[in-house]
């Protein structure tokens, strides 16, 4: 699995170990081809490794990936999918998430640098620092429109 490799390239040149749960949660999330809650995450977790796991278990594991650009957190859904460009988090800024309404595709793709930069500017105007670098926007996808 080259994202798995990736993702543990990535840590050893960061000093950071990609634990046994850390790569199965990522192994989860590569396999389902979609966005997953937490508690899904954890019930997989349960099915294939230990019944006993408990939330923060889970939760810690996804800190990790998605503060090493592994993964993206989906604020307005709850759920996580992993990067479109694992591992370049810092090669990019602002991720845009086109969520469909209807059946739960997500479409990520980068945004231009020049609205990336306005809305940084606008930032500092406001004197805002932002955290989460992520747009989502909802809607409804090709297969989706009428």
């Amino acid at each position: 699995m080259q994202a798995i490799q990736k993702a543990k390239q990535i840590c050893v040149i960061n000093g950071q170990n990609l634990t046994p749960i850390r790569e199965e949660v990522l192994s989860l999330m590569i396999a389902a081809r979609q966005p997953l809650t937490a508690y899904e995450l954890l019930d997989k977790y349960r099915k294939s490794h230990k019944l006993g796991a408990q939330p923060p278990t889970i939760y810690r594991a996804l800190s990790f990936l998605e503060n090493n650009g592994f993964i993206h957190r989906l604020s307005s859904t709850r759920q996580f999918i992993v990067c479109d460009h694992l591992g370049e988090h810092n090669t990019h800024t602002l991720t845009q998430f086109f969520i469909c309404d209807q059946c739960g595709a997500i479409e990520e793709t980068l945004m231009n640098r020049m609205i990336w930069n306005e809305i940084q500017a606008k930032a500092q105007e406001l004197k805002f620092n932002i955290k989460q670098p992520n747009l989502e926007i909802h809607g409804l996808c090709s297969k989706c429109q009428p």
